[in-house]
């Protein structure tokens, strides 16, 4: 009748691992250590849900959803380290002695997660109103142990690092729709929210109990509101025009400290289609980003070495002045080009900044500082891309069934670092990134086959105690054969990996936190993974 269901059952897991050397180099550029690593991924997370839509009438829509997940996530990382070179008694800064012996690192994280939400839209007025809740929860427990060993397996080392995770966010919101008149469409929203995120954590080590951190405990949470006023308008057969203007309200509490923001969000764009084939977007818009509550949270770094993440409440969401240009073309045949330009002014910046933290003794007085790091605001920025997009079809070529789709895309920033004083891009700033999806269905069988390919380009990652640099090599990759009617069903067949991909790390490690009179390389480490394939995989699909 007027009750529709869908219900889902699946789980999300995967069992992959890696190998390959890396190199740790003194800061003249002479290897000290040999590495070999080995190391192992493991998930698990079955998963169901119920999707319900109710039409009671033709003008009124109710939908509910509900989900609900675990996952068991497992990550073994081990290292075999041989040593290069003499040992030399007090080394200075910038030279390292290997070790002979073995390094274990192990992850694991056992969480469940719920969701359910809803709408309900019918007439109201002149107009419509839909009515719209969520709401999440999640409970994450983690541990993570770091051992190290000397070539005769004598331990040198043997940490945990424990946490529990409890978030959550609910919703309320409605949005009010009417229209004026022909081609004016109005659209007044009200939203209301509540994030929280609740933290314990605890540092034990095994060998020296003196260094083992009590229980800490920290909650954060967020109330906000929200309200816009958004107007449609079709200027001509040619230009449409859309504006948004609204507000937010947020209240935020780290700990024991409360701050509260007033913040101004909109836009303007607008659309020109001088034929049927041809469609330019422009948009203007004022953004203000959320905050990861996981950013104020102290973690500690078991078998990095590269010093461990303090709290700051100081923290405060990222805001930009957006502006983008879209053109979409289609060509006789179904040949299509589009192609997007963006640019955005960013203000507070969130990074990884220096932190000097008061260390104080029983009695509460201040007996020394330490010089660790956290995530912060670093100031503003500008960052932009340019992307193209482009589809060829085979039909009008002499080649049936046949598609080509391809896409590639830059990006471009520039901030000052906040320890040197020096331009540079956006920590992780994405340089490039293109893919490929070839596709040919066979005319006249129900088979069809082709190839999928992806890589991309990441700049530096710049820390206080560090910058490193990632890419992935060749890039990920997979060829399929499809049948769409195999007794019924449509059969995938995927090999994943057909040639192996790697990624590289290379990293610079320094002596102390990078602003710090006197600090300089203390090693370079050079890391290769590669990640075997082929992978296969196998997918069947009905409709029933």
């Amino acid at each position: 009748g007027n009750l529709a269901y869908a219900a889902e059952l699946g789980n999300r897991a995967f069992r992959f691992g890696g190998e390959g050397p890396e190199i740790r180099r003194n800061a003249d550029g002479s290897i000290y250590e040999e590495r070999d690593f080995k190391g192992r991924f493991l998930r698990s997370g079955p998963e169901a849900s119920i999707n319900l839509t109710w039409t009671p009438s033709d003008d009124q829509t109710g939908n509910l959803n509900i989900q609900f997940g675990t996952a068991n996530i497992n990550r073994e990382s081990r290292y075999f380290r041989t040593a290069i070179g003499d040992a030399i008694i007090d080394p200075p800064a910038g030279v390292n002695n290997g070790v002979d012996g073995r390094e274990i690192s192990r992850f694991g994280e056992d969480e469940w997660e719920g969701r359910i939400d809803g709408d309900y839209e019918f007439p109201f007025l002149r107009g419509r109103l839909k009515l719209i809740g969520f709401y999440n929860q999640e409970h994450s427990p983690i541990v993570s142990r770091f051992f190290d060993y000397d070539i005769d397996d004598n331990p040198l080392e043997q940490t945990e690092f424990n946490r529990t995770e409890d978030e959550g966010e609910a919703i309320v919101k409605t949005e009010y729709s009417w229209s004026s008149n022909p081609g004016r469409d109005w659209q007044l929203s009200v939203e209301g929210a509540h994030n929280f995120l609740d933290f314990e954590s605890e540092f034990i080590d095994r060998l020296d109990p003196a260094n083992n951190s009590g229980l800490s405990a920290l909650s954060v949470s967020e109330n906000r509101a929200e309200t816009f006023l958004t107007h449609t308008r079709k200027l001509s057969e040619r230009w449409t025009a859309q504006a948004s203007i609204g507000a937010e309200y947020s209240e935020l509490t780290t700990g024991e400290q409360t701050r509260t923001f007033t913040r101004p969000k909109g836009f303007v764009s607008a659309t020109f289609a001088p034929n049927e084939t041809t469609l330019l977007t422009t948009k203007f818009e004022r953004q203000v980003g959320q905050l990861n509550f996981g950013d104020f949270l102290s973690t500690v770094s078991l078998d990095e070495e590269i010093g461990d993440r303090s709290t700051n409440f100081n923290l405060v969401p990222e805001q930009s002045w957006r502006g983008e240009i879209k053109l979409n073309k289609t060509f006789k045949g179904g040949h299509a080009l589009d192609m997007e330009i963006n640019g955005r002014i960013v203000e507070d910046i969130v990074d990884q900044i220096p932190l000097d933290v008061d260390i104080f003794d029983a009695a509460g007085n201040v007996i020394g500082t330490d010089f660790t790091t956290g995530v912060g605001n670093i100031g503003s920025g500008e960052q932009a891309s340019i992307r193209f997009n482009g589809t060829i079809k085979g039909g009008d070529l002499g080649l049936s069934g046949m598609e080509l789709r391809a896409g590639i895309g830059w990006g471009f920033s520039s901030v000052t670092d906040p320890i040197t004083g020096e331009t540079r891009q956006f920590s992780g700033q994405r340089l490039s990134n293109w893919e490929m999806d070839f596709r040919h269905d066979i005319p006249g069988t129900q088979l069809a086959w082709g190839f999928e390919f992806e890589t991309f380009e990441d700049g530096s990652q710049f820390r206080p105690f560090e910058i490193s640099r990632f890419d992935e090599y060749p890039g990920e990759n997979e060829i399929f054969i499809e049948h769409k009617n195999l007794l019924g069903m449509k059969v995938r067949f995927e090999i994943d990996s057909l040639v192996e991909s790697g990624r590289r790390l290379d990293r610079r490690i320094f002596t102390t936190r990078r602003d710090l009179p006197g600090s300089v390389i203390s090693r370079i480490e050079n890391r290769r993974r590669i990640y075997k394939g082929p992978i296969p995989r196998l997918q069947i699909s009905d409709t029933f």
